[in-house]
């Protein structure tokens, strides 16, 4: 089981919004993670574009920390977790669709469910609620 530092849930929030989009870079890529995370940091560092960032129709400011050392660990644990063990979180995705296969299943949202049941499995400080509202 995966332990995580205290976050509030803004950064967590921003954890899984940036996990989820670096989840997809990996996925459409295969460039590793941790060099998609070095792109974003990048990116994020440009005023212009930190200026314009939003987490679920909320806008964060440079006064905020953005990509704080908590949340780059967070985000990196769950896509970490999240790919080393899709195998069996899509056996109990798997075992769940009536009529329909995996192969179906829209990117995005095989992305998200998978994301979010890694949180519920294998993240101990997380309740199971939390993880299904924010997936």
């Amino acid at each position: 089981m995966v332990k995580i530092g205290k976050m509030n849930r803004i950064e967590k929030r921003i954890s899984r919004s940036l996990s989820l989009q670096i989840y997809y870079a990996w996925s459409i890529s295969q460039t590793h993670p941790k060099e998609i995370f070095v792109y974003v940091k990048y990116l994020l560092d440009d005023k212009e574009i930190n200026d314009n960032f939003y987490i679920n129709g909320s806008p964060i400011k440079n006064s905020q920390s953005i990509l704080s050392d908590d949340i780059i660990n967070y985000s990196y644990k769950l896509i970490e977790s999240t790919i080393t063990k899709s195998d069996i979180i899509d056996e109990h995705i798997s075992a769940k669709l009536k009529n329909w296969d995996l192969k179906r299943i829209a990117l995005i949202d095989k992305l998200i469910l998978r994301l979010a049941l890694t949180e519920m499995f294998f993240f101990d400080d997380i309740p199971h609620k939390v993880s299904i509202v924010e997936g």
